[in-house]
């Protein structure tokens, strides 16, 4: 083989190392990743199992990705481990979808898409045979349960709403509207996701009237109620 007929060219003992580098890994994933997806934090490595856990934002399929990375590397790649799990998704946040056949995938991100970006979808993503959205919040997505059964019947695909919110988001919409408010902070804000609020103490209260707008607002756009303490 090669190695053989370099030792003998050379003179040298000629070995390939049995190791595989964290980097060459991550090297091997971001080459395959298409355009239209990222990595949402640093992959996690587990050597002694040969896996890898990517947490992946965008449009792709996770089989055929996985599948691709196998092959390159030899090593299993978990996509989005944590969303994965069975635990992950309320049964009432799954929309059934019907008798319908699923259509190709890329046109099924299409169609919902049209339908649900003015409303603030911000990815879509298939898992498990499932299409997940994932907006502001799940209380944002829940807002167009129409819309979405409609969606699910039309791209043959069960739709869940991703049940976690993206918190940094929540809180630059907030923050921006307390500064636009010239409101003068004494603590937070800070977010109670068990509750669906965002919690905020004020040096001075606004009148009733402000505060009701400010929050109508917040509420509008991340779905989140927010408590003045």
């Amino acid at each position: 083989d090669l190695m053989d007929e370099l030792s003998e060219r050379t003179g040298w003992d000629v070995t390939s190392s049995p190791t595989v580098t964290q980097q060459a890994l991550q090297n091997a994933l971001m080459e395959m990743l298409p355009s239209n997806a990222a990595l949402a934090k640093s992959l996690s490595y587990f050597m002694d199992k040969r896996e890898v856990h990517a947490e992946l934002n965008g449009d792709f399929d996770d089989a055929v990705l996985a599948a691709r990375f196998k092959a390159m590397t030899g090593f299993t790649l978990r996509i989005n481990p944590k969303l994965s799990s069975t635990t992950a998704v309320e049964s009432a946040d799954v929309i059934p979808s019907g008798e319908r056949e699923p259509i190709e995938i890329n046109a099924a991100y299409g169609v919902i898409r049209a339908a649900l970006e003015s409303h603030g979808l911000m990815r879509a993503g298939l898992k498990n045979g499932q299409i997940v959205l994932t907006f502001i919040s799940p209380q944002v997505g829940a807002r167009h349960r129409e819309t979405l059964a409609r969606l699910s019947n039309e791209v043959g695909y069960p739709l869940v709403l991703h049940p976690h919110p993206d918190q940094a988001a929540i809180l630059a919409r907030v923050n921006q509207a307390v500064r636009s408010a010239r409101w003068q902070v004494r603590k937070g804000p800070g977010l109670r996701t068990d509750r669906g609020e965002v919690t905020l103490s004020l040096a001075r209260l606004p009148p009733a009237e402000q505060i009701a707008a400010v929050s109508a607002q917040i509420e509008a756009e991340t779905g989140y109620k927010l408590v003045i303490g």
